[in-house]
């Protein structure tokens, strides 16, 4: 008995060092740079080009960064070359904590990336949240929109029928936004020059903001003073017909004379050489002017019977521009305030550009999202104790523009400031 587990001993020691000396082998360490990352743990998934080629192996916060180290152990990928990146990515639609890491290789030919390289920031890319974009609407976000609302709903209520045309077009619309929004995803330098002008163009535009009222305003009175002489115009049109018959019964009758006039001209010709010279364009020109009044009769005759028409349309514009000025104005803070989020929503555009494409059969569709927390609802701790007992847990009630990637841009007028970073300033703290 004891001759057979010597042997036995013996060949699980040499199985297990093969697998040591095979193990220690093939796993290879690299790790990565994030913003933030929301959901990723240790264990998740590492990918690339749709195939699982390694897992996460630890996430920890240094410096307000997310250092997430992930153990590589598909061979065939290894070594990486330089200008690999590394992004974050949802599990799926319906899916909000399934987190995992996708690579996308770097070029080849590149020198390759060392045992236990750190992928910087430049070479990741973290996902736009969903507070991010909620957090733009603040209070006085939320009442601009309100006001925004009721005139809208003023200036546009009798233009259902028009609006639903409208929509009827937007699926080709929303299509080519994505193949835009896809086109700037993979040209970051072209997104950059899109966001910046057009935080330049909003910010002109706010700047010029009583140029641009002053602007409609005289659009209006500009309007108004041709609705108000609309009638006048139209019987000044009814009287014209009449007036240009009778100019083409005066030049049919002139015509003989003008014959008759050449003779004479021919008979001076030797005194008048100058005048012979001028009869000839004039007799030719009042020929195609004869020639061109029963048009001109028809075109005024025309102008005649849509005057009403053209009354109508001056008068339906007149308080649609009356009510666009009070509309304007609503818009313009709220432009301020969402100028500065420009990156974050066109990153949030570009994370959901194909929302629009999960539809079954009959044109359903439908989105289910979970989230957990590390605290119940209804958990009588303040939002400052909470971050003190949950390591790795920030706080904003309104976070401002720049604040998940480092650069926090601070907006008070927005209520966007630095009490909104401090949960001991939080209306919860004191019962609120």
């Amino acid at each position: 008995m004891k001759r057979l587990i010597a042997p036995a001993v013996a060949v699980v020691v040499v199985v297990v060092v093969i697998v040591l000396v095979a193990s220690s082998g093939s796993s290879h360490r690299l790790s990565a740079t994030f913003m933030s990352a929301t959901n990723l743990v240790t264990g998740a998934r590492v990918t690339a080009g749709g195939e699982q080629i390694g897992t996460v192996s630890g996430v920890s916060l240094r410096g307000g960064l997310a250092d997430v180290k992930m153990h590589i152990s598909n061979n065939s990928v290894w070594p990486l070359p330089r200008g690999t990146q590394a992004e974050i990515r949802w599990g799926g639609t319906v899916s909000y904590s399934d987190r995992y890491v996708e690579l996308l290789p770097g070029p080849k030919g590149n020198p390759p990336l060392a045992n236990g390289a750190q992928l910087p920031t430049t070479d990741t890319v973290t996902p736009v949240e969903f507070d991010q974009f909620f957090n733009i609407f603040n209070a006085p976000a939320r009442q601009s929109l309100d006001e925004l609302t009721d005139r809208g709903d003023a200036t546009l209520a009798s233009r259902g029928p028009a609006l639903r045309a409208g929509f009827g077009e937007t699926p080709g619309a929303l299509e080519q936004v994505a193949d835009t929004l896809g086109a700037l995803g993979e040209d970051p330098y072209a997104l950059q020059t899109l966001v910046s002008t057009g935080a330049k163009t909003a910010q002109a535009l706010h700047a010029r903001e009583p140029q641009l009222v002053d602007l409609v305003d005289g659009a209006a009175s500009t309007f108004q003073t041709i609705a108000q002489n609309a009638r006048d115009t139209e019987r000044t049109l009814a009287k014209l017909p009449a007036g240009l018959q009778a100019a083409q019964t005066m030049l049919g009758e002139l015509n003989p004379t003008l014959t008759r006039l050449g003779s004479l001209v021919h008979t001076i010709a030797p005194g008048a050489g100058q005048l012979r010279s001028l009869a000839s364009p004039l007799s030719s020109a009042i020929h195609t002017l004869g020639a061109v009044a029963p048009e001109l009769n028809s075109t005024l005759a025309t102008v005649q019977d849509h005057g009403a028409a053209v009354t109508s349309f001056l008068d339906t514009s007149q308080p649609v521009l009356s009510e666009l000025r009070p509309v304007l104005s609503s818009l313009a803070p709220m432009l301020g305030c969402l100028r500065p989020y420009a990156p974050e929503i066109a990153g949030w555009f570009s994370t959901w550009q194909s929302m629009g494409s999960y539809y079954d059969a009959d044109g359903h569709y439908a989105r289910v999202e979970f989230q957990a927390f590390p605290f119940i609802d209804d958990d009588p701790a303040t939002p400052a104790q909470i971050v003190a007992d949950t390591p790795g847990l920030g706080y904003a009630l309104l976070r401002p523009p720049g604040y998940g990637v480092g650069q926090t841009w601070y907006q008070p007028q927005c209520d966007a400031g630095p009490s909104g970073l401090n949960p001991a300033d939080d209306p919860e703290a004191n019962g609120g």
